[in-house]
């Protein structure tokens, strides 16, 4: 249950996906303007994010950068995304970061530490965190890769005799 009487610097499940996308960007460095793009495009195309407007994503990223900077770092950003967020909204918070590393491109040492600590806070298992980073990597795999095709691949000339 869900404490009411103060306000919060994070109100709703979506403050706390976004403050958590945001961190992901920010793990390796200043967000880029690409991150930005590329968060508000996750947030506008998820139901459990579609909600919120532009200035909701712009004021959850002003909160996220001053509790980054901060001498707590990522465990204010954390404490706050798990209290406000249900086991079952903390998978599918795991799932859009882990979207978004994925999408972002090559991903660094830093952004798998971030997702590593993501899981451990959220006390997402194994088997889950596994079935969500696979099922992300082969959602955004592209389908045209000439590596992956067993009959055209690098294996193609191995005779099976």
């Amino acid at each position: 249950m869900r404490d009411t009487s103060t306000p919060e610097l994070v109100n709703t499940a979506q403050d706390a996906i976004i403050l958590c996308l945001l961190a992901a960007a920010a793990v390796d460095g200043t967000p880029h303007n690409s991150e930005i793009i590329l968060i508000e495009a996750i947030a506008s195309t998820t139901p459990a994010l579609a909600q919120d407007s532009s200035e909701d994503y712009a004021r959850m990223m002003e909160i996220g950068l001053a509790l980054l900077a901060g001498p707590e770092g990522l465990e204010s950003l954390f404490s706050l995304a798990t209290r406000q967020l249900s086991p079952r909204e903390r998978a599918t918070c795991f799932a859009l970061v882990v979207e978004f590393v994925v999408r972002n491109g090559q991903i660094s040492p830093e952004e798998m530490r971030y997702l590593d600590l993501l899981a451990d806070h959220f006390r997402l298992d194994r088997l889950s965190r596994a079935a969500i980073e696979h099922a992300a990597r082969i959602r955004l795999d592209p389908l045209d890769d000439p590596l992956d095709d067993p009959l055209n691949g690098p294996l193609s000339n191995v005779s099976t005799r």
